[in-house]
């Protein structure tokens, strides 16, 4: 009798630690801010001189706060200027949905002394309780 007892005691706790670490591992995934890119598409090829145009919808259980969008070089570019590696944050004014069409990002156009080749269009989203998502496209740049 005792080791029954003992067995669902020890079965009763288990089950209770199980369901304490599942819930902190449930809420941590299901709060992170999610963003849906339309542009720049992936593999999109540019030229210089060219303008690169962001169109999102963003959306936060807790409301956004802001997104960092960069580029960053992927491969060994061509040429003998230095990559472009520009970056800019826009505000997302804590609302719980948000879209962003057709916004010009980073300089009017694509610089013309730049390396070209393979670039990773870089969208960092930060919601209001700091919880984050990045996004990596890959474009070209010619």
């Amino acid at each position: 009798m005792t080791h029954k007892l003992r067995y669902y005691a020890l079965a009763f706790w288990l089950v209770l630690i199980g369901m304490s670490c599942s819930d902190k591992d449930d809420s941590t995934l299901d709060n992170v801010p999610v963003a849906v890119i339309e542009k720049p598409a992936e593999g999109q090829l540019y030229q210089r001189g060219s303008t690169i145009m962001l169109t999102a919808d963003f959306e936060s259980g807790t409301g956004l706060k802001e997104c960092t969008a960069y580029l960053k070089e992927l491969k060994s570019l061509k040429g003998w200027d230095d990559p472009w590696t520009p970056e800019q944050t826009i505000t997302l004014n804590a609302q719980m949905t948000y879209r962003i069409e057709n916004q010009w990002l980073f300089e009017p156009t694509i610089p013309f002394d730049i390396k070209a080749g393979d670039y990773a269009f870089v969208l960092l989203v930060v919601d209001s309780d700091l919880n984050y998502s990045s996004y990596e496209i890959p474009i070209i740049i010619e």
